[in-house]
């Protein structure tokens, strides 16, 4: 697939919202949401993924069926990594429950990417683009790689930039190819 310009939608609750009913219409007929987004010029579509997220929305297991179902209409596929069990952004960066014991959080963010990533190459559905957290200006998996407040320091900032670079590496461990996102959440200026 050749790129000039990326028209996308982040789609990680198309699957709920499909689940519980919603209709998606075009025309007043019912349509396939990801089918009648193409057609009207989209190109791309980001998930979302949690690590073990309540209720199951944003986990492995909808990531692997929802990409499947964009590759299927040959669209790009991003991926968002949140390094957590619930969305991230600048008030919430907390890492997942079942690492909060573990001092190797590097570690943790490099295995993970890699298994997430390992389990989409496995079925021919890699993303073209990850995004290696959300909205990480303060930092990330805090307090380990927090860098606001008292907590702006080089040392953190160390620990946050090699946390980023842990992600980095295990996404182009799977496919040098795939871009990479990092993602602020305003200028900040």
């Amino acid at each position: 697939m050749t790129m000039t310009f990326i028209k996308g939608m982040d789609n990680s609750i198309l699957d709920e919202i499909e689940m519980i009913g919603g209709p998606y219409k075009e025309n007043v007929q019912s349509a396939n949401a990801l089918q009648m987004m193409k057609n009207n010029g989209v190109n791309a579509i980001r998930l979302r993924i949690c690590h073990d997220p309540e209720g199951g929305l944003y986990n492995l297991e909808r990531t692997l069926l929802m990409a499947k179902r964009i590759k299927a209409l040959n669209m790009h596929f991003l991926l968002d990594f949140h390094y957590s069990d619930r969305w991230t952004d600048p008030a919430d960066q907390w890492r997942p429950m079942a690492w909060e014991l573990h001092d190797l959080v590097n570690d943790k963010v490099f295995n993970y990417t890699y298994f997430v990533l390992t389990k989409l190459k496995e079925q021919d559905t890699l993303p073209v683009m990850v995004q290696i957290g959300s909205e990480i200006n303060p930092g990330m998996l805090w307090n380990d790689g927090m860098v606001i407040g008292e907590f702006d320091t080089d040392v953190q900032w160390e620990k946050f930039t090699t946390t980023v670079k842990s992600g980095v590496a295990a996404t182009k461990l799977v496919d040098s190819s795939i871009q990479i996102i990092v993602h602020i959440d305003r200028d900040l200026n």
